[in-house]
């Protein structure tokens, strides 16, 4: 998946300096970050190794799980936001 891959290339060329605040985004609400309660995983987002966080996300982009997911049958329930933060 190219988002996966791209997110890995990132911070293998820019280190983890540039990765906290797309990741933050996707994680959490504005309030909540305007509040500086996302603050003790920003830290943690900074300390990671940016080699590791690459192969972590090469290996999410190589996960081609869609094809098999249609046999599956089991009971759900999904809530929805008004706003997706996923990017």
């Amino acid at each position: 998946m190219e988002i996966a891959r791209k997110r890995g290339d990132d911070a293998r060329h820019s280190g983890m300096a540039d990765v906290p605040e797309a990741t933050l985004d996707r994680w959490f609400t504005a309030p909540f970050r305007a509040a500086g309660k996302d603050r003790p995983v920003r830290e943690r987002l900074l300390s990671d190794d940016p080699n590791g966080w690459a192969a972590e996300w090469y290996a999410k982009g190589d996960v081609h799980a869609l094809p098999r997911l249609s046999p599956l049958r089991a009971n759900t329930t999904n809530l929805r936001r008004p706003r997706s933060y996923s990017g």
